[in-house]
C-alpha cells in the first residue's frame, strides 16, 4: 500500500517483532518500487501489528550511506571483519542491521556465543550507525552496557538490530538488540556515541 503526497512516498511497514523475525519477507509492489521498497517488505496479512509510515527517499539515503560507511570499514582489517560480523541496511530511519553467524571465532570455549563478543557487535553496529547518520564525521563509543539473557550455540546466526534513542550534536545514543535465528531476545545493549569532526588527515 503507497500514499502520494507530492512527489514523495510513504510506505506502510509493520514494525519488527519476533514473529517478524521468523517470517519470510514478501517481493510486493510498495512504496516507490524502488528495490529498498519491494526487498524489506513483510506480509501483515491477518497479524496484529502497528502500522508506521516511513518517507522511502530518506529511507534511501540510508542505505547509501550504511553502504559508503561499510566500504570504508572493509578496506582495512578490523574487528568486525575478524569476528564475522556483516553489516546490513534497513528501510527504517534511524535503524542499523548487522548478523555475525556464531563460529571460531567469536565463541567461547564451551562452543557457545561470546559475550564479549555481543557486546562488540552492538558496539560497531551503532557506530556504524552514527557514521551513516553524520557524514564526514567520526564516532567513539564512549559507554557500552548490556544484558545477556540466553545462550546461542555454534552454528547459528544472531541479528543486531540497533534503533536511535537521542541523537544530540555531538551525543547519540542506541539501543541495540540482539536475536537468534529463532527471533528470541539474546541479548540488550545501550551504546553511547561521542561524534566528532574527522581530522583533515583522516
Amino acid at each position: 500500500m503507497k500514499h502520494k503526497i507530492g512527489r514523495t512516498y510513504f510506505i506502510q511497514r509493520a514494525t519488527i517483532t519476533k514473529n517478524m523475525l521468523c517470517a519470510p519477507l514478501q517481493p510486493i509492489p510498495v512504496g516507490c518500487g524502488c528495490q529498498l521498497c519491494v526487498g524489506y517488505q513483510f506480509a501483515i496479512i491477518n497479524r496484529q501489528l502497528p502500522i508506521i509510515h516511513y518517507i522511502c527517499t530518506k529511507q534511501k539515503i540510508l542505505q547509501m550511506d550504511i553502504t559508503r560507511v561499510k566500504e570504508s570499514i572493509e578496506r582495512i582489517e578490523n574487528l568486525s571483519s575478524t569476528l564475522g560480523m556483516e553489516f546490513l541496511s534497513t528501510p527504517e530511519p534511524d535503524t542499523c542491521m548487522a548478523r555475525m553467524k556464531v563460529d571460531e571465532r567469536n565463541r567461547q570455549p564451551f562452543g557457545f556465543l561470546s559475550g564479549g563478543a555481543s557486546l562488540a557487535l552492538a558496539e560497531n553496529l551503532a557506530g556504524v550507525a552514527s557514521l551513516a547518520l553524520c557524514p564526514g564525521k567520526i564516532s567513539v563509543g564512549i559507554n557500552v552496557s548490556g544484558s545477556h539473557l540466553i545462550a546461542v550455540e555454534q552454528g547459528d546466526t544472531v541479528t543486531a538490530l540497533a534503533r536511535l534513542m537521542h541523537k544530540g550534536r555531538t551525543l547519540h545514543q542506541w539501543l541495540v538488540e540482539i536475536r537468534n535465528e529463532a527471533g528470541a531476545l539474546v541479548c540488550s545493549v545501550q551504546v553511547t556515541n561521542y561524534v566528532l569532526n574527522a581530522r583533515k588527515d583522516d
